[in-house]
């Protein structure tokens, strides 16, 4: 949550030296998280399973954040006096007709979804 926030006020205000300080414990925090993947990754290299996939991987995923935010805390202050900021601009039409589209069509999979999750049948199909 706190890489979150620190994050976005980085994206908003530039990288001011409180939220060095801040994205330092981020990092600190996402490392501890990430303690024992090198163990998972012996594991791996040996052929032995690890403890939990899901705990391998929110592990992998630490050290993932914890390089990316140490790579934001080390990055430059922000932007220089003379650079310009771009405005963004719409994505092309043919685009959002796709987005538009394509957003009610996974409405039928969240109902089924829904309703195996509640205990139903769907199309008569029980999962």
């Amino acid at each position: 949550m706190l890489a979150t926030l620190v994050s976005g006020a980085v994206v908003r205000y530039g990288l001011r030296p409180a939220l060095r300080v801040l994205l330092g414990v981020a990092c600190g925090l996402a490392g501890l998280t990430s303690f024992s993947l090198l163990i998972d990754v012996i594991a791996l290299m040996f052929g032995q399973g690890v403890d939990s996939r899901a705990a391998a991987a929110n592990r992998a995923l630490a050290a993932l954040g914890t390089v990316l935010l140490a790579a934001t805390a080390r990055g430059p202050t922000g932007p220089s006096a003379g650079d310009a900021v771009r405005v963004p601009s719409a994505a092309p039409q043919l685009a959002q007709y796709g987005a538009w589209a394509g957003t009610p069509a996974s409405v039928p999979y969240v109902a089924m979804k829904l309703v195996w999750a509640l205990g139903g049948t769907f199309a008569g199909d029980h999962r």
